[in-house]
């Protein structure tokens, strides 16, 4: 969780808690500050990808500007 925190593409980490000491943990997590060599291990097994729905389409999302009528 405190890896989910410090990720800025990440804006509303799912907790999903199903127990008390659950969400204990979770909280607990703002309190963690990760080292930059932990927050590499973190994320070495990650690698960015589209959407699924961009893949499953092949189509991109419009662009919504501000005052559009869509």
């Amino acid at each position: 969780m405190a890896w989910v925190l410090h990720n800025p593409v990440v804006s509303a980490p799912i907790v999903g808690a199903t127990k008390p000491h659950h969400l204990a943990d979770a909280i607990a997590a703002l309190d963690i500050q990760l080292t930059g060599d932990e927050i590499d291990a973190l994320d070495a097994p990650y690698a960015p990808r589209l959407p699924t729905l961009l893949l499953l389409t092949g189509r991109h999302m419009p662009t919504v500007r501000s005052g559009s009528t869509y």
